[in-house]
C-alpha cells in the first residue's frame, strides 16, 4: 500500500451494539479485531475490515456510551466513502433503504455513481462506483456476498478553515495531485491504491466538536473523549 494513502478511519460511537450491527450485518465488513482504547483502556476499540484486515480497508471506532453528539465544523472529517462495485450499487441502494439508512443516489463532481446514505448515529457514508481503480481488498463474503461487498474506504471529505493550506499539505508534504476540473478534490495513487480526499470550507468557522457519529482529523492525546487516531 502507498504511504500516502488513506490507512484507516476511526470514528466514535456511544451504541457499540447497535453500530456492531449496522457495520457487520448491513454493511458486510468483518470484525477483524476487538481492543481497547490506548488512551483509554475503559473503551472498546472495534476493527471493521476486509476478509484478511486489508491496509486502507479498516473503519475503527472507539465506544463512548456517554459522549455527546457530533458537531460538525473545522477540523473534522464530514464524510467516509467506501469503494464498491459499479454493477452492485442498485442492490446497495435496495438494501440501505430496507435498513432506514436514508440512501440517496447520485453522481459526484467526477462523475461517479454513489449511494450517500448514514448509519444508525448519523455519521454521513458513502458508497462510490470504483470500476477502473487500482485496489487489492480482499472482499469479505459474510453477511454481504463477495461480489457486493465493499472493498475498502475511497476517501473522506475534510471540513478545513483554511482550505489552501490544507490543499498544500496534501501536495506537498503527502504526494497527493489537485483532480483537474474539480473544486477542492486531491487524490494519490499507485499500481495497487488509490485515496481521494475532498476539501470543504465549513459553513461555520468554529471548530468541530467531536461526538457519537464523528470522525476527529487530529487526535488529542489524553482526552478521554477524543480520538488520538484518524
Amino acid at each position: 500500500m502507498s504511504a500516502h494513502t488513506i490507512h484507516h478511519v476511526t470514528a466514535v460511537t456511544s451504541q457499540i451494539a447497535r453500530n456492531l450491527e449496522f457495520y457487520t450485518q448491513t454493511l458486510g465488513l468483518r470484525l477483524v479485531k476487538k481492543s481497547v482504547n490506548q488512551d483509554d483502556v475503559s473503551a472498546y476499540h472495534l476493527f471493521y475490515a476486509d476478509a484478511v484486515g486489508t491496509p486502507g480497508t479498516d473503519m475503527t471506532f472507539f465506544d463512548w456510551p456517554t459522549i455527546g453528539a457530533n458537531l460538525p465544523g473545522a477540523s473534522t472529517i464530514s464524510m467516509t466513502s467506501f469503494r464498491v462495485p459499479g454493477e452492485a450499487i442498485e442492490w446497495w441502494e435496495a438494501r440501505l433503504e430496507a435498513a432506514g439508512a436514508f440512501p440517496e443516489a447520485d453522481r459526484d463532481e467526477l462523475g461517479h455513481v454513489r449511494i450517500l446514505f448514514t448509519d444508525p448515529e448519523g455519521q454521513r457514508l458513502e458508497l462510490v462506483d470504483d470500476s477502473g481503480l487500482p485496489g487489492h481488498a480482499v472482499p469479505w463474503g459474510g453477511a454481504v456476498p463477495a461480489g457486493r461487498a465493499l472493498r475498502g474506504i475511497i476517501g473522506v471529505d475534510l471540513e478545513s478553515a483554511r482550505p489552501a493550506m490544507t490543499s498544500r499539505v496534501l501536495v506537498d508534504l503527502l504526494g497527493y495531485t489537485h483532480v483537474p476540473g474539480s473544486d477542492g478534490t486531491f487524490e494519490a495513487r499507485d499500481d495497487q491504491s488509490y485515496s481521494r480526499v475532498r476539501i470543504q470550507e465549513p459553513e461555520a468557522r468554529r471548530p468541530g466538536r467531536v461526538g457519537a457519529g464523528g470522525v476527529p482529523c487530529q487526535g488529542r492525546r489524553g482526552t478521554r473523549r477524543r480520538s488520538s487516531e484518524g
